[in-house]
């Protein structure tokens, strides 16, 4: 029984949420405060500079993966700092390309149309799930 209860329950909430995205199809949104939007960019900037900073992964990977090209002879820092440099740079191009393609996607998603045929098919496909989440028979 309460597995029931949940999954209907589960079923009923996937349905609200296909009708609300389908009902803020008709409402009209108020431009964003300006001010407002640079803040919430530059904390959004600051969390994942000091997300990247602080991954232990990244020291992780440079100090397993890059000693095997490190030559035996010669400075093994100058020759880490180069690799360090190198794979930087390569960072550096792929992010401007990737914030680049996003700009592009981010226009084109800001389209009305493009956002209304987004908000019906999430809210069609969410109700579809909880329809057949409510038919389903149990296990």
């Amino acid at each position: 029984y309460i597995f029931s209860f949940i999954k209907y329950a589960g079923a009923l909430y996937l349905i609200y949420l296909g009708i609300v995205s389908l009902k803020s199809l008709s409402n009209k949104q108020e431009p964003a405060d300006t001010d407002r939007k640079h803040k919430k960019n530059k904390s959004h900037f600051l969390q994942g500079f000091f997300t990247c900073v602080s991954n232990p992964k990244v020291a992780v990977f440079f100090l397993t993966f890059f000693p095997q090209f490190l030559s035996t002879e010669g400075n093994h820092f100058a020759q880490f700092l180069a690799m360090g440099l190198i794979y930087s740079l390569i960072t550096i191009i792929w992010f401007f390309f990737y914030v680049y393609l996003i700009d592009f996607f981010r226009a084109w998603l800001k389209k009305p149309s493009v956002n209304n045929a987004i908000q019906g098919v999430s809210g069609v496909v969410l109700m579809g799930f909880g329809i057949k989440l409510a038919l389903e028979k149990q296990p």
